[in-house]
């Protein structure tokens, strides 16, 4: 289990991805805007905002955007095998449980 708070900038990503395991997800603070892919080149966007929480299913492929004018606060909860190693975003943050995927050709 990997549970961890990171902050995003106004206009930083973390890129397509997918969890092995079930995600659980609290925006304390800021916008976001995170899309879904849903079908074959078929994309939905939700925008989020402080206060919000929800659940990523596993094999679920997204992104993560901040929206917002201000740094967004993300803190999530995410069970995976040990044996899945880490992904490295940035300097400051990396996560367990996450894979990358090639970005879709949303319509």
């Amino acid at each position: 289990m990997q549970i961890q708070k990171f902050t995003l900038k106004p206009g930083e990503t973390i890129p397509w991805h997918f969890h092995k395991g079930l995600s659980y997800v609290v925006l304390s603070r800021g916008t976001l805007t995170e899309q879904h892919l849903v079908a074959p080149a078929k994309c939905q966007s939700e925008e989020l905002t402080a206060g919000s929480a929800f659940v990523e299913s596993p094999g679920q492929v997204h992104n993560v955007t901040n929206t917002g004018q201000d740094e967004a606060v993300i803190s999530w909860t995410t069970i995976f095998p040990k044996k899945d190693g880490f992904v490295r975003f940035n300097p400051e943050f990396k996560s367990g449980g996450i894979y990358l995927v090639a970005p879709p050709n949303c319509k």
